[in-house]
């Protein structure tokens, strides 16, 4: 998967239902890049008992699209089939930060919304008890939190120096940096 181009403005587009992939292609047919977020589930056959991976959009009817900084015209876009129309602001097509979409990417690339026990046992792996890890957003911004454990929910149990002792916090996974 090729990261979103950072020279490029980006829109989302609502595609027609269950079109996400057919809008998707159309579009880089048509020479836009398309970045199309998904989420891998694990699933279990209940008869045969056998683990299979799905994939599936991780925004249902929603893609994003970027465009050259010159286009004015969204037409050509609009005219691929699977595309609905922009998503707008005053019948003027939104344009999206690219740190938005980077961070979808980066999200989507690190398992963060799959569930496999691929992606569990990353998670596992990144969080393990006695790795440390900085907090990035939140009240505890900038400050080191050393992991006691991963909770079922996606949260982190640690402790954090704080006032000269120690202090246990919960973060979301998502708000932590490699230290």
């Amino acid at each position: 998967m090729k990261p979103p181009s950072a020279d490029r403005h980006w829109f989302v587009i609502r595609t027609n239902p269950k079109c996400e992939e057919k809008a998707a292609t159309n579009l880089r047919k048509a020479s836009f890049e398309v970045y199309f977020p998904r989420q891998r589930i694990e699933r279990k056959n209940k008869r045969t008992h056998v683990k299979h991976v799905i994939e599936r959009p991780l925004m249902l009817r929603y893609i994003f699209v970027g465009m050259p900084a010159n286009v004015k015209h969204f037409g050509f876009a609009r005219a691929c089939e699977g595309v609905e129309d922009f998503l707008r602001n005053n019948q003027v097509p939104l344009r999206i930060p690219f740190r938005a979409v980077e961070e979808f990417y980066l999200a989507e690339v690190d398992m963060r919304f799959d569930e496999t026990e691929q992606a569990r046992k990353y998670m596992a792996q990144k969080f393990a008890p006695g790795t440390q890890h900085v907090v990035t957003e939140g009240p505890f911004d900038g400050m080191v939190v050393e992991i006691r454990r991963l909770l079922d929910n996606g949260d982190v149990d640690g402790i954090v120096r704080l006032f000269g002792g120690k202090a246990n916090i919960r973060v979301k996974a998502d708000k932590l940096a490699a230290a």
